[in-house]
């Protein structure tokens, strides 16, 4: 059998239009290129197969094999047919199968089964999940499923807000962390009297780290942040009764910025800002936690969530979770930059 060829900075540079000079400023993360076009450089290694010196290094001394003697088939668990998640497992996916191909693995999505339909535990037998070399679980799984699957004898990684004690390794973008960007944006630009919009349920650990976070933020600034001042239980309420009392919160309370603390909520947030003819940026800021780059507000000021990374990142961790079965569980957090854009502006 012939020896792969292996895949040098050349390949990439070639493949991307750009010089090797460019292509190793930058998948070192040195300054000098334009993010498009770095993002363009890693997506290509990540489908090619690169690997840098500095990362064959990483990786052994983190203890992840860079080569299998088998190829390994792994399972990602989503939730069934959940809106909240359209737009985050592909991404999901996409960091999953982008590191596990160039590893010559393997990854199937499976959608858990409607409410009725089976048992979680006729479902795992139906879908043989005890037999495949280890299972990712996606975000919004509802407890239940999740502690049923928990218990499968294989290696599991959780892409997860994970509750304490939690006997798995978990990866998850940082929502705190990006919370936490938005309100300092906005303090810095001089708002004080912000708006948070968002679902406070204590089922879910991530809608509850965003709405802790904004209030720690405000409070380490002087600000009040008290529950009754802001949209917290939106999930169960109409959009309609939803877009009046942003209008009339906005008007009260003479609000200047508006935290979108999930992302789904953002169309009637503009929709109720255009019917009362308020003028977003110029009468009132807006920052929302997107999944991803939105391409009807393209310009719209966000934190980035690492949706795509934490994939990457949790596939790294399920090869290193074989190679070191005995190792204590660990919980990584990813972090993303803040990117301005243009719905923000100084008082």
């Amino acid at each position: 059998m012939r020896k792969k060829k292996a895949v040098t900075l050349q390949h990439i540079a070639d493949a991307a239009g750009v010089s090797v000079q460019t292509a190793s400023k930058a998948l070192r993360g040195l300054t000098g290129v334009s993010e498009p076009v770095r993002h363009q450089l890693f997506q290509l290694a990540q489908e090619m197969g690169y690997a840098s010196k500095a990362q064959e290094r990483a990786q052994t001394i983190e203890q992840i094999p860079l080569h299998s003697s088998k190829p390994y088939r792994f399972k990602l668990i989503v939730p069934f047919r959940s809106s909240e998640t359209n737009d985050m497992n592909p991404l999901l996916a996409e960091g999953l199968q982008q590191k596990m191909t160039s590893h010559g693995h393997t990854v199937e999505q499976l959608s858990l089964p409607a409410a009725g339909e089976m048992s979680v535990e006729a479902w795992a037998r139906l879908h043989q999940i005890d037999l495949c070399d280890g299972l990712f679980l996606a975000p919004m799984l509802d407890r239940e499923s999740l502690d049923a699957i928990l218990n499968c004898p294989v290696p599991q990684v959780l892409i997860y807000y994970v509750m304490p004690g939690t006997r798995a390794d978990s990866v998850i973008w940082d929502v705190g962390a990006a919370v936490r960007q938005s309100v300092e944006h906005l303090v810095r630009h001089g708002h004080r009297r912000i708006l948070y919009v968002g679902d406070y349920l204590e089922e879910w650990r991530g809608f509850v780290l965003r709405w802790d976070a904004f209030v720690m933020t405000m409070r380490e600034y002087g600000l009040s942040a008290v529950r009754e001042d802001h949209m917290l239980r939106v999930r169960t309420t109409d959009r309609r009764s939803n877009m009046e009392e942003l209008a009339h919160r906005v008007r009260k309370q003479n609000i200047t910025a508006v935290l979108c603390g999930v992302n789904y909520h953002l169309p009637w947030i503009f929709r109720a800002c255009e019917e009362n003819g308020i003028r977003i940026p110029e009468q009132l800021s807006l920052i929302s936690l997107e999944n991803t780059s939105n391409p009807y507000w393209p310009e719209l000021s966000r934190p980035k969530l690492l949706i795509r990374e934490a994939g990457t990142r949790a596939a790294e961790r399920m090869l290193w979770r074989i190679a070191n079965p005995n190792a204590p569980y660990e919980h990584t957090m990813l972090q993303g930059e803040f990117q301005p854009g243009k719905t923000v502006l100084p008082l």
